[in-house]
C-alpha cells in the first residue's frame, strides 16, 4: 500500500504544540486553497472556514490530533433529513469499534481500536477558567 500526501513535513508540530493552530491557519503553504465549505441554499449564515491540511499527516496534522466526533443531534438530524443508518445510535458502534479510549471503555467509548483516544496533556489557565465558567453556568463538566 502507498499513501501519497500532499505538501511537506509538518514543522509545526500541532500534536504537540496545539497553541500553534493560528499560526498554521494564517500559512498558505499547509492548507489547501479550498478552504471553504460549501453552503446550503437555506442557510441564513455565511459559509464558515474549513482548512484542509497540506502537510504529512494532512488534516489531522493541521488540528493538532484532536478527536471530535459530533452530538447525537448532528447524527440524528441527518437521519431526519433521509440519510439512512447516519442516526448516532447506528453510529455509535462504529466509534467505539474504532476507538482505543485511554480512560477505559464504556457504553460510548471502546478500546482495543486502532485510533488512540486520549485526553489533551495540554493544560492552560484560560481553558480552565472557561471550564469552571461553564460548569458554574449549568453546563455539564
Amino acid at each position: 500500500m502507498l499513501l501519497l500526501e500532499a505538501g511537506r513535513r509538518d514543522t509545526l508540530s500541532l500534536d504537540s504544540h496545539p497553541h500553534r493552530l493560528p499560526q498554521a491557519l494564517q500559512r498558505t503553504r499547509a492548507t489547501t486553497g479550498n478552504s471553504r465549505a460549501s453552503r446550503s441554499p437555506a442557510s441564513t449564515t455565511a459559509p464558515s472556514y474549513q482548512p484542509r491540511g497540506k502537510m504529512l499527516g494532512g488534516t489531522s496534522s493541521l488540528n493538532g490530533m484532536i478527536y471530535m466526533r459530533g452530538t447525537p443531534a448532528d447524527y440524528d438530524g441527518w437521519r431526519q433529513r433521509g440519510c439512512e443508518g447516519w442516526d448516532y445510535a447506528s453510529v455509535l458502534p462504529f466509534f467505539r469499534k474504532a476507538e482505543d479510549q485511554e480512560r477505559g471503555e464504556n457504553e460510548f467509548h471502546g478500546v482495543g481500536g486502532p485510533l488512540n483516544v486520549s485526553d489533551s496533556r495540554f493544560r492552560s489557565e484560560i481553558v480552565d477558567a472557561i471550564v469552571a465558567a461553564s460548569v458554574e453556568a449549568g453546563i455539564p463538566r
